[in-house]
């Protein structure tokens, strides 16, 4: 499966969603200026990240091989907020087809609103998250 990576700019995440080496983050500002531009790609690379697992999980697994989705966002503006959503909702389904998931939320320990989107983005999504300060 292809790697999916996205260098940062100075209104974008960067994005590294490497399935080979078991990298999945995305880091940084997200204030793009067209944010389903931006984050479609991702939103597809999920999806085709998915069926993958499903044929490799079930064709060559014994044990699943643990992945986990790393955010680690300086800013998020609320266009991207619905973006990251579509994207959390993705992982939660990858947990109901029995993937072995997680998530980590990464806040700076003064941004206290970040944790708290974290936190209100898990309840949204029915994923637990693991929160982590910066």
């Amino acid at each position: 499966m292809k790697v999916l990576n996205i260098d940062p700019t100075e209104c974008s995440p960067g994005v590294l969603m490497d399935p080979g080496a078991n990298t999945f983050v995305i880091w940084g500002e997200s204030r793009p200026e067209d944010a389903r531009e931006f984050y479609l790609p991702i939103l597809n690379w999920m999806d085709e990240y998915q069926k993958f697992r499903y044929w490799k999980d079930d064709q060559f697994s014994k044990g699943q091989e643990l992945a986990v989705f790393e955010f680690k966002f300086e800013y998020l503006n609320s266009t991207s907020a619905k973006f990251i959503l579509d994207l959390l909702i993705k992982i939660g389904n990858f947990q109901e087809d029995k993937m072995d998931i997680k998530v980590h939320w990464y806040y700076d320990e003064e941004d206290l609103d970040m944790k708290e989107s974290g936190e209100l983005f898990e309840t949204m999504c029915n994923v637990t998250f693991e929160y982590l300060s910066l």
